[in-house]
C-alpha cells in the first residue's frame, strides 16, 4: 500500500495512528491503555508576588499493567518516543535528549550538574569580567562547555 506521506512529511498524530498504536495494541489489551492523560498539574513559578503555573503535562499513552501499579507512559514529541518511569514514588522524565559532552552550550543548571559546582556560584563566575566561557543569547546566559571544561582544568581552587 502507499503512503500519502513520507514519514518526515507526517504529524505527530499521523505517526501515533500508523505506527505507535498498532504496535501498543498488538501487545497491550485496549483496557489497560489510556490516550492523551494528564500526567502532572503543571509546574508552579513564582513571578514577583504572582504564583503561575504552567500547563500540565500529557501523556499520549499510558499502559497499565495491574490495578494500582505505576504505569508505564509514553508520548511523542518532536518525531521521538518519549517514556516516564517512576522510581521511588517519583516521577522521572526519560527523554532522548542531546547528551551534555556533545552540546556546545549548556544552561546554568545542566553546568551545575555536570560540574558539581552550585548552581550560585557558576552564575557568579559568569557575571565576572572577561569570563571566557560566557555566551549571552539577549539575556540568557548560556556556558560554553569546551571553553569552561578548559578552565575548571586548569584551576586548583574555585
Amino acid at each position: 500500500m502507499d503512503t500519502i506521506l513520507s514519514q518526515r512529511q507526517m504529524t505527530e498524530e499521523d505517526i501515533k495512528l500508523r505506527f505507535i498504536t498498532p504496535a501498543i495494541t498488538a501487545k497491550w489489551d485496549t483496557d489497560h491503555i489510556t490516550m492523551e492523560t494528564r500526567i502532572t498539574d503543571g509546574r508552579i513559578n513564582l513571578k514577583g508576588n504572582m504564583v503561575v503555573r504552567e500547563k500540565p503535562k500529557k501523556a499520549d499513552y499510558v499502559l497499565y499493567s495491574k490495578k494500582d501499579i505505576y504505569p508505564s507512559i509514553y508520548w511523542v514529541e518532536e518525531g521521538h518516543f518519549r517514556s516516564v518511569s517512576r522510581e521511588g514514588g517519583v516521577l522521572q522524565m526519560i527523554e532522548n535528549k542531546v547528551a551534555i559532552e556533545n552540546k556546545l552550550t549548556l544552561t546554568v543548571r545542566e553546568a551545575a550538574e555536570y560540574s558539581n559546582i552550585g548552581i550560585n556560584k557558576i552564575d557568579r563566575m559568569l557575571r565576572a569580567p572577561n569570563c571566557p566561557f560566557v555566551l549571552f543569547v539577549g539575556a540568557k546566559k548560556l556556558v560554553k562547555r569546551k571553553e569552561f571544561e578548559e578552565f575548571i582544568s586548569s584551576q586548583l581552587q574555585i
